[in-house]
């Protein structure tokens, strides 16, 4: 895992692309996302662009991203993980590493049982991801 990474919060559309484009021209291969930041396909297509120009290969760069709160639990991880792979698209491929972005669940008071419940669950779903190599390591 690099040691100096891209946050992409609040980074959306083509300023989103041009400064994927940029960090790794400049030799960032760190790049962090999450649902949540709506802008994964905008990461894909910069990052495809940079593997089809002969930038960079794949497996140079480190691709985060996150399971939201409101995506807590069993089927509602899953899919969002699959969404995320979908958005990133087949340059990315897999996901270098697949978070849990909060522990608790959207629209639950942190103290509620089901917060733990659904991050079992949620967690349970990364390990399955894992062990199909959809993501590389989870956390």
């Amino acid at each position: 895992m690099p040691v100096l990474g891209l946050g992409t919060y609040r980074l959306k559309g083509e300023t989103c692309r041009r400064v994927v484009r940029e960090a790794v021209l400049e030799g960032y291969r760190l790049i962090d996302t999450a649902s949540v930041y709506k802008n994964e396909e905008d990461i894909g297509i910069a990052i495809a662009e940079l593997i089809n120009g002969g930038v960079v290969r794949r497996e140079e760069l480190f691709v985060t991203t996150k399971i939201s709160p409101r995506d807590q639990g069993t089927q509602k991880a899953h899919a969002a993980a699959l969404e995320s792979l979908r958005k990133l698209g087949p340059a990315v491929g897999y996901i270098d590493l697949l978070l849990i972005h909060w522990p608790g669940t959207a629209k639950l008071p942190p103290t509620h049982h089901l917060n733990a419940t659904n991050r079992l669950e949620t967690y349970t779903v990364l390990e399955h991801l894992l062990s199909t190599n959809l993501t590389r390591s989870i956390g």
